[in-house]
């Protein structure tokens, strides 16, 4: 007989056996037996699945020293065996081959190395524990429901701990686990244990493993000391979080779990990322100059203002302002497709344009028969005229001023008229804005022009004027108030004047010609009572014009 499986199944009365030599297999053989208190397993014996499961009067049994494991639920529920001892040719102890074994107090193991699930737990009788070097795995629950009051890891390499292993230890133990263990739901989905987690779940939170107990890892002999990250600069290396080992080597973890190299931890100086905005100015006796605005955009070069070497080429069409700037920070950019100076053209068109005038005159300061873009005309009315009052500057449907003294700049062929009615009216500061968008110039380039030209009643004086203007963004209900805090752009010109009119020219990128610019005209000026006012246009829209 080499096979006696389940041959006394529930014998509640049988309380002593003799199983000859040579049998190799006691599966479920005793399961049952509550009467059974001791018996003599021949070596021969290699399979004692649920073997004694709830013999629950055994007080000692030998462990075959052929069976190289320990069958799942062999000794489930044998709640007066009080010892165990394990022969180093035993390996594997099974699925709660041990569980509830309430009466245990001490254990060998011997020469194991895979503990599986539930394998001692509910063991109340055992306080102290040694796992020796041999031990490889203890997987989830194996000793869960024991308040132990030691632990010792007697091994040097990492084990692998499955979830409550020993999750019924309290705060009041202390235990060091091996360097490099694991824990998790196996081998495939695990990670490092690491005691000092600031994350209360996950693979590697000790909590997930050995409850409340206090957690620490065997000492190699290496501190390892945290640096902090810090930013790279423009002009200064950063570095990530990192550790650094007695042993002068870098680690990205406290335990030294994760070497790396030094270069791996730092990030090198960004090198100056330069932006330039250019602004013109007409002169009065013709021509312009400008000035270019240089910043790092990352911060660690403050703005500077250049004025630029300006000439200019003039042909049938119109006149080429080239400006050109040295780069203040040439020496120090590092960024990709740096240049040592910046340029920028300006073209004004050579077009003449003619101006005629109804119900009043051009000073003889301004009149021309002809005029080029952008030349200065002031015309001037009567406040009465046969018998009416004037009540505005008009071109063509739209009142542009309602000063009889007018200022404005030549744009294209203007008819101006003085319109007089019966009833006097009040001045009124006029404003408006167009918003006009170049496709394609001749450098090649997507423009947004905005063009905010104001007029002012007589003793009025000009505060500040300007533009707002935002991408894709719904500023019809925006105010100079609330711009900022909005993100809309807020354009001023230099000009004081009575009579105005702004030209804001903005440079479309590639990415940003595909978006809709939205924009509102201002002015704010104290009038002759010494009242500040405020006036602002609706909103106008330009969309992207297809190539």
């Amino acid at each position: 007989v080499t096979d006696m499986e389940s041959a006394f199944d529930e014998c509640a009365d049988l309380e002593t056996v003799n199983i000859p030599d040579g049998v190799t297999s006691i599966k479920q053989t005793f399961q049952g037996c509550a009467s059974l208190k001791s018996i003599v397993v021949p070596d021969s014996v290699t399979d004692m699945e649920d073997a004694f499961n709830g013999c629950s009067s055994l007080e000692s049994v030998n462990i075959p020293s052929g069976a190289a494991e320990i069958g799942d639920r062999a000794f489930s529920q044998c709640k007066s065996l009080t010892s165990i001892e394990f022969s180093n040719n035993v390996t594997t102890i099974g699925y709660d081959a041990f569980s509830n074994c309430v009466g245990l107090t001490s254990i060998d193991l011997g020469g194991v190395t895979d503990i599986r699930y539930n394998a001692f737990n509910g063991c109340t009788g055992l306080t102290k524990l040694t796992v020796p070097s041999s031990v490889r795995h203890i997987e989830g629950g194996a000793f869960d429901g024991i308040e132990l009051d030691s632990v010792d890891f007697e091994g040097e390499e990492g084990i692998f701990f499955g979830y409550s292993a020993f999750g019924s230890l309290t705060e009041d133990v202390s235990i060091v686990i091996p360097r490099f263990s694991k824990g998790g739901q196996d081998d495939y989905y695990c990670d490092y244990i690491i005691p000092d987690t600031q994350y209360e779940y996950g693979a590697f939170n000790p909590k997930e493993y050995f409850g409340s107990a206090k957690v620490s890892v065997k000492d190699n002999g290496v501190t390892y000391t945290k640096v902090d990250a810090v930013q790279a600069t423009c002009t200064t290396d950063g570095n990530e979080e990192y550790y650094k080992g007695s042993d002068g080597k870098y680690y990205s973890d406290s335990l030294g779990y994760e070497e790396k190299k030094p270069e791996d931890v730092i990030e090198s100086a960004y090198g100056h990322n330069e932006k330039i905005s250019w602004s013109w100015i007409k002169l009065s006796s013709g021509g312009y100059k400008a000035f270019a605005k240089i910043r790092c955009t990352r911060g660690d070069i403050a703005s500077q203002v250049i004025k630029a070497t300006v000439t200019s080429e003039e042909t049938d069409e119109g006149t080429t302002y080239h400006a050109v700037v040295a780069c203040p920070i040439a020496d120090e950019v590092k960024s990709w497709g740096h240049t040592e100076e910046h340029t920028y053209d300006l073209f004004v068109e050579s077009t003449k344009y003619s101006v005629t005038v109804e119900g009043g005159t051009i000073t003889a300061a301004t009149k021309k028969d002809e005029y080029k873009y952008n030349d200065s005309v002031t015309v001037k009315a009567a406040k009465e005229k046969d018998g009416k009052f004037f009540t505005g500057w008009y071109i063509g449907e739209k009142c542009v001023s309602t000063n009889p003294s007018y200022t404005f700049f030549v744009k294209e062929n203007t008819a101006i008229t003085a319109k007089y009615e019966e009833q006097e009216t009040e001045q009124e500061a006029v404003i408006s804005l167009n918003l006009k968008r170049i496709a394609m110039d001749s450098a090649g380039k997507h423009k947004i022009k905005m063009i905010n030209s104001w007029s002012l009643p007589e003793g009025s004086t000009l505060v500040e004027a300007g533009v707002l203007r935002a991408y894709d963004t719904d500023i019809a209900n925006i105010t100079l108030d609330t711009a900022e805090e909005n993100g809309v752009t807020r354009n001023t010109s230099s000009l004081k004047t009575v009579n105005g009119t702004y030209t804001l020219t903005v440079n479309m990128s590639y990415w940003t010609k595909l978006k809709t610019v939205n924009a509102k005209g201002y002015i704010i000026y104290t009038d002759a009572k010494g009242v500040t006012q405020t006036k602002i246009t609706d909103m106008q829209t330009s969309k992207y014009v297809y190539d």
